[in-house]
């Protein structure tokens, strides 16, 4: 082309330059990139980019049914407190027979090895069994099974090689480990380590960031001392910011002291619990009526650092109808208004009712958005089939999340809720909170995750939620919700207000770092709506993060645009946050 124009007039360089294109026609230059915010959430800010990854690993059997043993040829002895390590059962002397009915455990053996262990409410309610195993071959332990009261399998402990490393998994088949896919326990000279494993025999850190944990015992076999370490078998810290805890204990054997420390040796405030450790006091029955929580000092918590003394109260089962909130001074305290709960329970402790209380004793929201009052209907395996809600006054309120003055749930055999809908006052199927669904049924796998959500009107028919049909799932290999795909009725990937997906960070405590919203196209959405139970912006937004204090809790939600710029800062004390 040059070739032809300089044969037409002479070289390129000698042609007059051409007329400017008018303004209209002129291209525009490319946009200055806006880098997003610095707080803008990423992997990497959450620490997370090499940790959870989209893989499904390999799980161990799941066991859905045992039957427990012929009692008549176990030796049964009473105690009042025993204690369940990794692999086995550590209990105090006989129970003293008092004369006062009290918390206790029947532990039945075959022989020096237990078979049979089920702690007991003082009104001889069985309230937790444990089923030990053993393999005839070795003599040590080949599967552990505790069930809760009403007989349902809660996890299965399997062991191979018997007594060495063990899975664990619930009766739904979640892994019930703290993010390890196995567990191994050895012996050293005066203590017992326990190691998290990759599903592949590999050392990995659990939810806590630990990789090892040493446990040293006193004479009786209970624990005194619990020490963290590292992949390299070095001292570390949890993301708790604990690296070593100890213990202190009544006759009973029952914690009556633990303090956290931290890597200087010095006590440290456990962002899991907001305290520094604990001190428990009992009644005579076995029951905690007292638990203070430490700070820094050595003394209560102040104020800054949360509740310095919880103190509870309990009926003649041993269930608990009451907890109170106090200051180190010995005043009443809230968390939110809320200076504590007032509970009914039917006699297996199932709570079927809870009222939050403020200052005077009465009736008060749980929180922002919440109700006063949960009440709890409960089928014959202490399943919660429905929830209602009521206000402090008693008038019908709503959930903090449906806005429905009663959600009812359907149960499949191993636990998994299949069906949740909303209902009004008066019984009436109702809309949950504007979303165009009255109910919905969830599809789960054989690992408890829900893979599948449909959602359905009043009248049983097809709806949407907000123009999805369908929900789908994706899990990362901690079995976390990585994404969420939204489709229509034919497959087809669908916007809701300007969302297809979304999209989960977990930071490395395993918690909810978080939540980024794409268009059918995989670009930032400019989302328009909200979340049921939340309080989002009033324009369009992308993505939120999640900020927590040193103690855990929630305290503010960062919105950010779909070019990741910082558009609204919402306290958690004002507001429903994530």
């Amino acid at each position: 082309m040059i070739f032809a124009a300089a044969c037409r007039g002479g070289s390129a360089e000698s042609q007059p330059p051409p007329e400017p294109a008018p303004a209209a026609l002129r291209p525009e230059p490319p946009p200055q990139e806006r880098r997003p915010h610095a707080d803008y959430p990423t992997p990497a800010l959450a620490g997370t980019e090499e940790l959870f990854l989209l893989e499904e690993p390999p799980r161990g059997p799941h066991v859905t049914d045992v039957k427990l043993p012929d009692r008549s040829p176990l030796k049964l002895t009473e105690y009042g407190y025993c204690e369940l390590t990794q692999s086995r059962l550590v209990c105090s002397g006989a129970h003293p027979k008092t004369g006062t009915p009290s918390l206790h455990w029947n532990v039945g053996r075959t022989g020096d090895r237990v078979i049979l262990a089920e702690r007991t409410s003082p009104t001889n309610h069985i309230l937790e069994t444990l089923l030990f195993d053993w393999d005839p071959a070795s003599g040590k332990l080949k599967r552990l099974t505790s069930f809760e009261e009403h007989g349902l399998i809660d996890w299965v402990r399997t062991f191979n090689p018997p007594g060495d490393r063990y899975l664990e998994r619930s009766l739904t088949g979640a892994n019930d480990l703290p993010g390890c896919g196995f567990m191994a326990i050895k012996a050293v000279p005066g203590r017992t380590e326990t190691d998290c494993l990759q599903w592949n025999g590999n050392p990995m850190r659990d939810t806590n960031g630990v990789a090892a944990t040493q446990y040293r015992f006193d004479p009786q076999a209970f624990t005194l001392e619990r020490v963290r370490l590292g992949l390299d078998k070095k001292p570390i810290a949890g993301h708790d910011g604990v690296y070593r805890t100890i213990y202190q204990r009544d006759p009973a054997g029952r914690v009556t002291y633990e303090l956290h420390l931290g890597i200087d040796g010095k006590p440290v405030i456990s962002t899991s619990e907001g305290c520094s450790g604990h001190r428990q006091e009992y009644d005579d029955r076995g029951l905690e009526i007292r638990d203070t929580c430490l700070g820094q000092d050595g003394a209560p918590a102040r104020a800054e650092e949360g509740v310095a003394v919880t103190t509870f109260e309990y009926n003649e089962d041993g269930c608990v109808v009451s907890r109170k909130s106090w200051d180190r001074d010995g005043k009443p305290t809230h968390v939110r208004g809320v200076y504590g709960t007032t509970i009914e329970n039917d006699p297996m402790c199932n709570e079927i009712s809870t009222t939050c209380v403020g200052a005077d004793g009465q009736p008060v929201a749980c929180g922002p958005g919440e109700p006063a009052r949960y009440d709890h209907e409960l089928d014959d395996k202490g399943r919660i089939v429905s929830i209602k809600h009521r206000e402090p006054d008693g008038d019908p309120g709503r959930d903090p999340e449906y806005g429905a003055f009663e959600l009812r749930k359907s149960w499949d055999p191993l636990g998994n809720v299949v069906e949740e809908g909303c209902w009004g006052a008066s019984g009436e199927p109702i809309e949950c909170d504007h979303t165009g669904f009255h109910s919905s049924k969830t599809f789960v796998d054989d690992a408890g995750r829900t893979r599948t959500v449909r959602y359905f009107a009043a009248d049983g028919s097809p709806a949407s939620n907000l123009g999805v049909a369908v929900r789908r799932y994706i899990y990362d290999n901690y079995d976390h919700i990585s994404k969420i795909d939204g489709f229509d009725e034919s497959g087809d990937s669908v916007e809701a207000l300007g969302m297809s997906a979304q999209r989960r960070l977990y930071d490395s405590s395993h918690r909810l770092f978080a939540l980024l919203l794409f268009d059918k196209n995989g670009k930032p959405a400019h989302y328009t709506g909200c979340f049921t139970g939340r309080d989002c912006p009033a324009r369009d937004w992308h993505a939120v993060r999640i900020f927590r204090g040193d103690n855990g809790h929630t305290t503010k939600n960062e919105y950010f645009d779909a070019d990741g710029q910082l558009i609204e800062t919402m306290d958690c004390d004002t507001h429903r946050c994530w």
